[in-house]
C-alpha cells in the first residue's frame, strides 16, 4: 500500500508538471518555511529573467522588490488560508522592478510543506494608474495655484468687507473681528479651540485647496460649552463656506473678465470708428470712467519745448470743462502725470499721502490727486500725451487689471493717433491734388498768354490765402507787364 501511495503521489506530481508546463502563466512552488524554490515552469523563468534550472534552489525573498513585503503577505495567507489577486511589487534577476497579481495556497510537494503560486504581470496597469495619479496630483497642484493666484488678484480688485459679525440680534459688517486663535488655525489648517478672557473660542480656517482665505469663529457660552459634535459642525460649516466663497469668487471674476472684455471692445470700437484725434481723446476719457471704474480721467498733450502738459480731454470727478485745459509744468512738479511725462514710464500711486514720489506736494493736493495711474503715450520715440486716471484716497487700489487695461487703452490710442494722422495727411494730399488739377484745368482753358497769367495769379492767391500773388514772364528786354491779384504783405511768386 505504501508503494502504491508513493506511485500515486508520483503520478499526481507528474500530472501537475504537465499541467504547469502547459498553462501560459508563471507557476511557482516554494518551501513554506524559507521560500526556497522547489519548482517553476518555463513562464516563471521568462518572467523573472532566469532559466528555470537557475531558479530552482533560490529563495523567493530575493525577488521581492522590498523583502519586508513577505511578512504581511504570509500573515494574510495564514489568516485567510489562501491569497487571491494579491498585488505584489517584485523584481527580475537584473533588478528591474515590476508588479504582479499573485494567487497562492498551501500544498504538499515532494514531502515538503509548500506554497503554490501563480502570477499575472500588471506592470502596464500600475504604470497607467501611476500616470493617472500623477496627472491628478498635477491637476490638484494647478488648481491650488489658480485658486491662490485668483484670490490674490481678487483681493486687489474686489471691495471685500473684512468680516461679518452676528451677535444674536443682527448680522453686520465689521472692519475686524477679534479671533485670537486665527493664526494657529491658519498655520495648522485645522479647527482650534482656545479661551480668551474666560470665554471659549473655536476657530476654523476657510481653506480653499490649501489657500486660506479667511476664518470662521464661534464665541462659546462659558456656561454651555460646545460639545464635540457641535465643534465638528463648525468644522463642516467652515468647509462649506470655503467652497461657497470659491464659487462666488469664480463667478465675480468671470463677471469682471466679461466687463473687461466689454471695456476693451468699446475701446476698440471707439478707435476704429473715430477719425478725429480730439474725439478719440474725449471717448477714451469717458470710457475710463464708465467702463473701468475710475472716478476721474484726464488726458494731456506733452509740450516738450515749453515743458508743460496741456489738458485736452477729461471726464468724471473733478474733471469739469474748466479742468480739461489745465496747463501743468512737468520738470519740477511731482504728480503722477508729470512723473509719467518726465520719466516716460507708467506711474501707479496707491498711497498718495505716504508715497515718496509725491513728497513735494502739499497734503491737500495729495488728497485731490488720490490714487492714480498715469501712462505716457509715446509715438516713434517721441512722447505725445499722458493719460491719467484717478480714484479717491479711500477707493479701491489700482491693481493689475487696471494697469493692464490702461496699457491696452494706451496702445490702442497710439494706433488711433497714427491712423488719424495718416487720414489727415491723406486728406491733405488729396486736396492738394484736387487743387492742382482744378488750377491746371482752368489754365488749359485760357485763350491767351495774358489769361494764363491772370488765372494762375488769381487761383494761387485764392487757394494759398496769400495777400498777393505774382506770375511773371521775363523772356528778354521787352517782357510784358506782371499780372497780379490782391494786396498786402504775403506774396506767392
Amino acid at each position: 500500500e505504501r508503494k502504491q501511495a508513493e506511485e500515486a503521489l508520483k503520478e499526481t506530481e507528474e500530472r501537475f508538471r504537465v499541467i504547469a508546463e502547459t498553462v501560459p502563466i508563471p507557476v511557482l512552488i516554494s518551501r513554506a518555511t524559507d521560500g526556497t524554490v522547489l519548482y517553476g515552469n518555463d513562464q516563471l523563468g521568462e518572467t523573472f529573467g532566469l532559466p528555470i534550472h537557475d531558479l530552482i534552489g533560490r529563495q523567493t525573498p530575493d525577488f521581492y522588490f522590498n523583502p519586508a513585503d513577505r511578512q504581511p503577505l504570509m500573515a494574510q495567507l495564514k489568516r485567510d488560508g489562501m491569497l487571491r489577486n494579491y498585488e505584489l511589487h517584485v523584481k527580475r534577476a537584473d533588478g528591474t522592478p515590476f508588479w504582479v497579481l499573485v494567487s497562492m495556497r498551501p500544498i504538499t510537494f515532494a514531502d515538503h510543506s509548500a506554497l503554490l503560486a501563480a502570477f499575472y504581470d500588471i506592470t502596464e496597469r500600475k504604470q497607467a494608474e501611476e500616470k493617472a495619479q500623477n496627472a491628478l496630483r498635477e491637476m490638484e497642484r494647478l488648481y491650488a495655484t489658480v485658486a491662490r493666484e485668483g484670490w490674490q488678484a481678487y483681493r486687489q480688485t474686489a471691495n471685500l468687507p473684512q468680516a461679518y459679525l452676528y451677535d444674536r440680534s443682527a448680522v453686520q459688517p465689521v472692519r475686524t473681528a477679534i479671533l485670537p486663535p486665527v493664526d494657529e488655525a491658519v498655520t495648522q489648517l485645522k479647527l482650534v479651540t482656545a479661551e480668551i478672557d474666560h470665554q471659549p473660542v473655536a476657530t476654523a480656517p476657510l481653506d480653499v485647496r490649501g489657500e486660506v482665505v479667511g476664518a470662521l469663529g464661534v464665541y462659546d457660552d462659558p456656561y454651555q460649552p460646545l460639545p464635540a459634535e457641535d465643534l465638528e459642525l463648525v468644522k463642516a460649516v467652515s468647509e462649506q463656506v470655503a467652497l461657497a466663497l470659491e464659487s462666488a469668487r469664480l463667478f465675480d471674476q468671470t463677471q469682471m473678465a466679461l466687463a473687461e472684455t466689454r471695456a476693451l471692445f468699446r475701446f476698440s470700437d471707439l478707435i476704429s470708428r473715430e477719425t478725429g484725434i480730439k474725439l478719440i481723446y474725449d471717448g477714451v476719457a469717458q470710457l475710463l470712467v464708465e467702463e473701468i471704474g475710475f472716478a476721474g480721467a484726464w488726458i494731456a498733450q506733452v509740450d516738450t519745448q515749453a515743458q508743460v502738459l496741456r489738458g485736452i480731454a477729461g471726464a468724471g470727478l473733478g474733471m469739469g470743462p474748466d479742468r480739461y485745459f489745465d496747463i501743468v509744468p512737468y520738470p519740477h512738479m511731482q504728480t503722477p502725470a508729470t512723473l509719467a511725462a518726465r520719466d516716460r514710464v507708467m506711474i501707479v500711486v496707491n498711497d498718495p499721502l505716504h508715497d515718496e514720489r509725491l513728497s513735494d506736494l502739499p497734503d491737500q493736493m495729495k488728497v485731490v490727486v488720490g490714487k492714480a495711474i498715469a501712462v505716457p503715450i509715446v509715438i516713434d520715440g517721441e512722447i505725445e500725451n499722458v493719460i491719467m486716471a484717478t480714484r479717491p484716497v479711500d477707493g479701491l487700489d489700482i491693481g493689475e487689471r487696471d494697469q493692464r487695461l490702461l496699457k491696452t487703452a494706451a496702445a490702442q490710442v497710439v494706433i488711433a493717433i497714427q491712423r488719424a494722422r495718416l487720414f489727415e495727411r491723406t486728406q491733405r494730399d488729396a486736396e492738394r491734388e484736387r487743387t492742382i488739377n482744378l488750377i491746371a484745368g482752368r489754365i488749359r482753358n485760357a485763350q491767351s498768354v495774358d489769361q494764363v497769367l491772370e488765372i494762375a495769379a488769381q487761383e494761387l492767391s485764392l487757394f494759398t490765402h496769400a495777400s498777393r500773388s505774382v506770375v511773371e514772364i521775363r523772356p528778354g528786354q521787352h517782357a510784358p507787364s506782371p499780372a497780379g491779384q490782391g494786396n498786402g504783405n504775403k506774396d506767392v511768386l
